[in-house]
């Protein structure tokens, strides 16, 4: 889901291999100010969730080219096998709502300028 979120915000570009030394997780050096980074993008990953997935219609795809007859669950197409749906086997109308109302949740808490202590604290059943 995160990395449909980063091609969907341009973040990725074109899903192709790069050489090692081009990946940020390869290089010794940290970019500067990137916890304040790593706290906005994760911030936006919520609020794409949140507010700008339409749940109804969308597929969380890499690839882009695969568009099944949607059903009211969430699709999350198999980026190694296209046309196969990883989220089916396990999401119910139950957790889809709960998982829906945590991505609404995290998004208001973040607004009301909480701590991520709060944002990811075990809630429960």
């Amino acid at each position: 889901m995160v990395a449909y979120h980063w091609r969907r915000m341009g973040f990725l570009g074109a899903l192709r291999p790069k050489s090692r030394q081009s990946l940020s997780f390869a290089r010794s050096e940290a970019p500067e100010n990137s916890s304040e980074v790593d706290a906005e993008m994760l911030a936006k990953f919520f609020q794409f969730y949140a507010s700008d997935f339409d749940w109804q219609k969308e597929v969380v795809s890499l690839q882009g080219t695969y568009h099944p007859k949607k059903t009211e669950l969430l699709w999350i197409e198999d980026p190694v096998e296209p046309g196969v749906d990883l989220a089916g086997p396990y999401l119910s109308p139950f957790r889809l709502a709960r998982l829906r109302g945590e991505f609404r949740r995290a998004q208001r808490l973040l607004r009301a300028g909480a701590g991520w202590e709060e944002i990811f604290q075990h809630r429960g059943t």
